[in-house]
């Protein structure tokens, strides 16, 4: 199993009105102008990579809500996959496998996320077998079984995932965890943790 180390760097932040999100993204992409400052290492690079926002809006009658959101086109949002093994060219691999997790504290409670997202993220699944586990957080996976489009060096994902759900009003921290098989070859990856 071929596992990069995680990445802990936390990625800025911005405000607007009634909103704050956070994204995780590749690094040598850029959105909303602002990009993280992950090591251009090679490991870094590799697997399933591009921009999903977690935010969080309202706080409304003591409710808000939070979002998960990938949309948009390749490179300035969505999600894609690049190099997984040396020497191996994606323009006819076999993508076996590609899920994203989302973490959220235990004290949210259960959540129980409405699926937005584009037809081939399944639904999320709550602490699901196989996944790796933080103390303290439930972990929310959504697997895709959409199809890929090969641009240039890289596969881009047709479609893309969108969550919400709604839940107290209260601010917390929360990790992601991006997983692909390509062709045999496992790349994962944990970024975080953000403060919503």
């Amino acid at each position: 199993m071929n596992t990069s180390s995680p990445d802990q760097t936390t990625p800025p932040l911005r405000r607007r009105s009634l909103m704050k999100t956070a994204a995780w993204a590749a690094p040598t992409a850029v959105v909303f102008s602002a990009a993280p400052a992950f090591a251009a290492s090679p490991e870094s690079q590799k697997g399933l990579q591009g921009w999903v926002t977690v935010g969080r809006s309202g706080c409304y009658s003591n409710e808000q809500t939070i979002t998960i959101d990938g949309r948009g086109e390749y490179p300035n949002r969505g999600l894609w996959i690049m190099e997984t093994a040396p020497g191996l060219s994606l323009k006819d691999a076999k993508v076996e496998r590609a899920s994203i997790t989302f973490y959220f504290p235990t004290t949210l409670g259960p959540l129980n996320w409405t699926n937005n997202s584009d037809k081939g993220w399944s639904n999320l699944v709550r602490n699901a077998d196989g996944v790796p586990q933080i103390n303290g957080y439930d972990s929310y996976t959504s697997t895709y079984s959409g199809s890929w489009t090969f641009n240039g060096d890289v596969l881009v994902a047709d479609r893309q995932p969108r969550f919400t759900v709604r839940t107290s009003c209260t601010r917390f921290t929360s990790y992601a965890y991006r997983s692909v098989t390509v062709d045999g070859d496992f790349v994962a990856f944990r970024r975080g943790p953000i403060s919503l």
